[in-house]
């Protein structure tokens, strides 16, 4: 844990929301060096430095210094702070993750595996990784990060982020969910499901959604498996001329012989087909499963329980490589290599991002001529450029 007067360090020049005063920067500059030897003991580099200089300079910025003062754990919003500032280097300045300080590379890594773990939970809830429903929120989440206000913990707002992801089977389950708790519908649905052959623990978890406890703990996939079956759709469609969620489940077609009858007139171009968008859903998601059997990974899921528990992910994690992930750069010139070995122009990167050598000193050992290695240099900032690369390599670099 960290020390007691990083534990009650202030974050800004000004007044806490207690009235006491805010710390120092010569405070948060202790509690960071602090916090990065939970990632090494090797003495500070120029560029731990210089990421907590530019942090102690981000706690100043008003809006950001407003809300840092309003926060109780003083400890949990300065890591929350240099998260943001770890993803701001990676999203906005477009900076490799190998090119950080090493506190900034922690921190990335134990928040993707963060956001990773929550993911994992709320598909335990509801039957679906909403990382996995929509490929494009890993990324959203990261760039959010990079612009965050920390005015609230960091953890809530990544729960927020992945609990309100929808998908089709998602939305389906709000449409049962309403359906099932409606006065005129509640009753007949008890009764339904207490005669129905569906197993005691999805009757169990029908008798829930009917009582109003929500999608908490419920399984969306048996449910929604089960709004499908013939005899269900039957059930349903008995509500279909007074309820308008009801005569939403399914196409058109199951409604065509039924007359609206209902207090409000029926919207014209309404959406339906919930049911059936929502069973397609879980096919596709079925074959990708079955495609790609994962691996069993409830140790890890304990071990990353919370995101406040960082500096004990840091301290017995740091040392051990895993932070030092390939920059960009030697990243690509890996994958290029890999199906053009003799491409004089990779070769060239290859000494220079992957070697490490000085432009300077290649060149004078023979090893490439300048104007290819410069034909090199300018080809990896093209494509770094490009967010569709620089996406693939987040990914891959992280994962």
């Amino acid at each position: 844990m960290l020390n007691s007067q990083a534990y009650t360090i202030g974050l800004q020049t000004g007044v806490r929301s207690d009235g006491s005063q805010a710390g120092s920067a010569e405070e948060i500059r202790q509690a960071l060096i602090a916090l990065r030897q939970r990632v090494s003991a090797a003495p500070l580099t120029a560029a731990d430095q210089q990421a907590q200089a530019a942090i102690i300079k981000l706690s100043q910025v008003p809006e950001i210094a407003t809300a840092l003062a309003g926060r109780r754990d003083h400890r949990e919003a300065l890591r929350d702070l240099a998260i943001r500032y770890a993803f701001e280097q990676l999203m906005v300045e477009r900076r490799a993750l190998g090119e950080l300080d090493l506190l900034s590379q922690a921190l990335v890594k134990r928040t993707f595996d963060i956001i990773e773990m929550r993911a994992r939970q709320v598909e335990r809830r509801r039957g679906e990784n909403p990382i996995d429903v929509e490929p494009k929120l890993l990324m959203a989440l990261a760039e959010s990060i990079a612009r965050y206000v920390p005015r609230k913990p960091l953890g809530g707002h990544i729960q927020w982020k992945l609990n309100h992801c929808e998908s089709a089977v998602s939305r389906a389950m709000r449409q049962v969910a309403y359906l099932v708790t409606r006065d005129a519908v509640t009753e007949s649905f008890v009764d339904f499901v207490l005669s129905s052959p569906a197993a005691p623990q999805l009757q169990a978890q029908l008798l829930h959604l009917a009582r109003g406890g929500g999608l908490t703990g419920v399984d969306y996939a048996a449910v929604i498996r089960f709004f499908a079956l013939p005899e269900t759709v039957a059930w349903v469609k008995r509500f279909a001329s007074t309820e308008q969620t009801a005569r939403t489940f399914y196409a058109e077609v199951e409604y065509t012989e039924m007359a609206w009858c209902g207090k409000r007139k029926l919207p014209v171009g309404r959406t339906q087909g919930y049911l059936e968008a929502a069973l397609a859903e879980l096919q596709q998601s079925r074959d990708v499963w079955l495609d790609h059997l994962p691996e069993d990974d409830d140790d890890d899921d304990d071990r990353h329980e919370r995101l406040g528990d960082a500096e004990e992910y840091l301290q017995q994690e740091g040392q051990h490589g895993l932070l030092h992930r390939e920059s960009f750069e030697a990243w690509l010139v890996h994958q290029a290599l890999a199906t053009r070995p003799d491409d004089a122009l990779w070769n060239a990167a290859a000494w220079r991002y992957v070697e490490g050598l000085p432009a300077a000193a290649i060149v004078e050992r023979g090893l490439t001529d300048a104007n290819t290695l410069a034909a090199a240099e300018a080809r990896l900032a093209e494509l770094r450029a490009d967010p569709d690369i620089w996406q693939i390599w987040v990914e891959n670099t992280i994962a």
